[in-house]
């Protein structure tokens, strides 16, 4: 991207020990182009559901979010970045009732004037001297996913419904399937949310599909299939004591 006022955005994520220590850092400081501001931000909104679970009764859910901004211009390379450390909470409730919380600490980083190439390789910097990951998702996605043990069941695993005339081969598909959606779906609300239910509910879905392999084995000459339920064993061991 050429220079001009075009604005690109880098979104990174971490714990909120380590995002709140970088602003009082010696390499912002370094970077400083300008005197930072704290703002309070409160906004709540109802989450979309495109079809309620099974047995889902009363209210919608809505999000809350409440954190504190952090807000800073640095120079890096030939470039002006705006940095914002966002610092707080966001909730989920239904009914009045409070269904689940996730922590929001987030750093982003947006260009206003100079080469994109600088702000990536600040982002980079970030990653890797500040214990940061870029986030894949906003704060409220990742809340939309908690509703746990209120009316609405979002983590619940999904169901595979047969008819009974699908071969076996049709019906591993289709197992698979669902569990690369299940593991795919908890894997940021590990990495990104540290959400401890989780945690658990992918230690199971990695142990279901090593069941999987095994009642298949007899019939499965894939290397790659065998390798990567390997990889889920290593996983599983590793989440073990996370949990």
């Amino acid at each position: 991207m050429a220079r001009g006022t075009s604005e690109l955005e880098l979104k990174l994520a971490g714990s909120p020990t380590v995002v709140a220590s970088l602003r009082n850092g010696l390499f912002l400081r370094a970077l400083s182009a300008g005197k930072g501001a704290w703002t309070r931000h409160n906004e709540t909104y109802p989450v979309e559901v495109d079809q309620p679970p099974e047995g889902a009764s009363g209210p919608e859910p809505s999000i809350s979010t409440v954190f504190d901004r952090w807000s800073q211009p640095v120079r890096f390379g030939a470039s002006l970045v705006d940095l914002n450390i966002d610092l707080g909470r966001v909730e989920v409730c239904s009914g009045g009732n409070l269904i689940n919380s996730v922590a929001l600490a987030e750093v982003t980083l947006t260009l206003k004037e100079g080469p994109s190439a600088d702000l990536f390789d600040l982002g980079r910097l970030f990653v890797s001297n500040a214990s940061l990951r870029l986030s894949r998702q906003p704060p409220e996605a990742f809340a939309k996913n908690f509703c746990i043990g209120g009316e609405y069941h979002l983590f619940k695993s999904p169901k595979t419904d047969f008819t009974g005339e699908e071969t076996g081969g049709e019906a591993l598909h289709r197992h698979l399937m669902l569990m690369a959606d299940r593991i795919c779906f908890l894997a940021p609300l590990i990495t990104e949310a540290r959400n401890p239910k989780a945690v658990q509910q992918m230690r199971v879905a990695l142990r279901r599909l090593r069941a999987l392999e095994r009642s298949f084995r007899p019939y499965l000459n894939d290397a790659k299939f065998r390798k990567i339920v390997q990889q889920a064993k290593h996983y599983g061991k590793v989440l073990g004591p996370a949990r």
